[in-house]
């Protein structure tokens, strides 16, 4: 094996905007229908975590789904006909370019030989120093060719990125809430407001979909855009995007799936059907990399042509590594360690039964994650974000062992705590064991209590499973990591969902009013105080 691997990026702490979703065709399920899978990864906290809501209205609107405070329209979820779910993708949507400042006119930049003036404006800030006293400051914005620009002590810095300038997101989003059929959602895709994220999509047709969403620059060749860009040259200066029709995208493939897991999107399915690297510049960045998600999903599915719905969920809330995951290589490396310390030689033999689950019984778990968080932690040129694609060498897996055998023992007084001791969930009166694990396909992610545990606040949280039936008609599932009332703890529903989520159960979405009614704990009219 090789000296280096790449880090696996599901152990990064961020609050990116991380999901698995799949998709099964008819020609995959057990009984014709069509699969869904939303399965957000978002801080479980904060201004950036999900909330569930149903959205209907006499114009046309009836949706479900999640989305975060303060936006207008379901952002993943399902309507009538169709569903759909964004994935983070990791193109390069921004250019830096350093400008030649006139000697002359500090206000002045080189540009295909022509001293060019600045936009400049001042803009007022307003600083809030205590209780109500405020003072305004004025900052200097400049403006140039490429967009906004900075000064800084070593020289001026011009920022482009795909999208500036859009601000119609969330009209796209309402669009895609009321889309009636794949072409009137395609379209609303294709307006590009949104200008990243991978998006799956499903429908009552029988359709399964992929698209690479990102305005993608059209550059010129032979420059490294991946670094800083010289800023006196029209050359480097884009002004136009790929087609959206010409993005990587995967319809209907004859394999009857597809995977959405923040991988390489020239490996969505498996055989035909996938997007041709050679079509794509590699000065758009797209990635080629997988991650444990998608190898794991893709290898549940090939094995599987005819799904049950069970299964389906089952597939969503697998706890393994895959052989071929960094994880698996990191064990393989430790393995191939020479130990002279007992206690570590003990711990690497206890470390080699580990089967890479991550169920919350496994007794290896522990010491397998532990090593990988100290090892992203000690990694010299680790950058803390999930899609970041780090090496680790020997040294560096024998090193973050070490830490983690000493902590086992200083926090735990053992090796072999099983993992739901270690990984917990915990939210209002709830305190429960969870399994998954970083990059599980069942995920999670934790902050380190003093006492050694690790509390999950990010990874599996708004899930729904949505099935397709053969005559058109939807059922859907769905949990939350706390429940419906996010913020309020004096509510029933602060925690209520909780043990569900740990123990990877589902409570169905009642989208019919029929339904709705049936189940009716409590019926409020805005502006009249009035319940019923």
């Amino acid at each position: 094996m090789n000296d280096k691997v790449r880090f696996p990026p599901g152990l990064r702490a961020s609050i990116t905007l991380l999901i698995t979703n799949c998709n099964c065709a008819p020609s995959r399920t057990e009984d014709g229908s069509t699969f869904f899978a939303v399965n957000s990864h978002q801080p479980w906290e904060g201004p950036v975590t999900w909330y569930e809501a149903h959205l209907h209205s006499e114009e046309n609107w009836n949706v479900t789904g999640a989305l975060f405070p303060g936006a207008p329209a379901v952002i993943q979820g399902h309507n009538e006909v169709l569903s759909w779910a964004f994935t983070v993708n990791d193109p390069d949507l921004t250019d830096i370019y350093v400008l030649e400042i006139n000697p002359d006119n500090e206000n002045q930049y080189l540009f295909d030989g022509n001293w060019l003036d600045f936009e400049i404006r001042e803009v007022p800030i307003k600083v809030k120093l205590i209780g109500n006293l405020k003072v305004t400051v004025k900052q200097e914005a400049l403006w140039s060719v490429f967009g906004p620009t900075i000064r800084q002590d070593h020289g001026a810095y011009a920022i482009r990125y795909s999208g500036f300038g859009r601000v119609d997101i969330f009209q796209q989003l309402v669009d895609l809430n009321k889309s009636a059929n794949f072409e009137e959602w395609q379209t609303a895709m294709y307006s590009g407001a949104l200008p990243t994220f991978n998006v799956g999509y499903a429908d009552n047709q029988g359709n399964i979909y992929f698209l690479y969403n990102a305005n993608l620059p059209i550059r010129a060749e032979g420059y490294q855009w991946d670094l800083y860009l010289p800023g006196t040259s029209s050359d480097v200066l884009w002004t136009e995007y790929l087609p959206p029709e010409k993005l990587p995208q995967v319809l209907n493939p004859p394999s009857g799936f597809i995977q959405n897991a923040n991988s390489s999107p020239y490996t969505a399915t498996v055989g035909e059907g996938n997007p041709d690297l050679d079509n794509f510049s590699i000065t758009f960045g797209i990635e080629k990399y997988e991650i444990n998600r998608a190898l794991m999903m893709k290898e549940l599915f090939v094995l599987d042509e005819s799904i049950s719905f069970e299964e389906f969920k089952e597939y969503k809330f697998n706890l393994q590594y895959h052989q071929d995951s960094d994880v698996a290589q990191a064990m393989e490396m430790l393995s191939d360690l020479s130990f002279k310390d007992t206690q570590l030689i003990e711990a690497q033999e206890f470390l080699a039964n580990w089967d890479l689950g991550t169920g919350i019984e496994n007794k290896e778990t522990a010491l397998g994650l532990m090593t990988m968080l100290f090892l992203s932690q000690n990694v010299e040129d680790f950058v803390g974000h999930m899609l970041a694609r780090n090496e680790f060498s020997p040294l560096d897996v024998e090193l973050a062992f070490t830490e983690a055998v000493e902590h086992m023992w200083d926090k735990f007084g053992k090796l072999d705590p099983e993992w739901g001791e270690v990984q917990r969930l915990q939210c209002g009166a709830v305190d429960v064991p969870m399994g998954g694990g970083p990059d599980v396909v069942r995920a999670a992610y934790s902050t380190m209590e003093e006492n050694g545990q690790l509390i999950v606040n990010n990874g599996d949280g708004f899930v729904m499973l949505i099935a397709w039936r053969p005559d058109g008609s939807i059922e859907s599932y769905s949990v939350h990591q706390f429940g419906s009332a996010t913020i309020r703890e004096e509510s029933s529903h602060f925690d209520d969902q909780s043990e569900l989520l740990a123990n990877m159960e589902l409570k169905p979405v009642w989208f019919e009013e029929s339904d709705i009614l049936e189940n009716l704990e409590i019926e409020y009219t805005p502006w009249t105080s009035t319940y019923h």
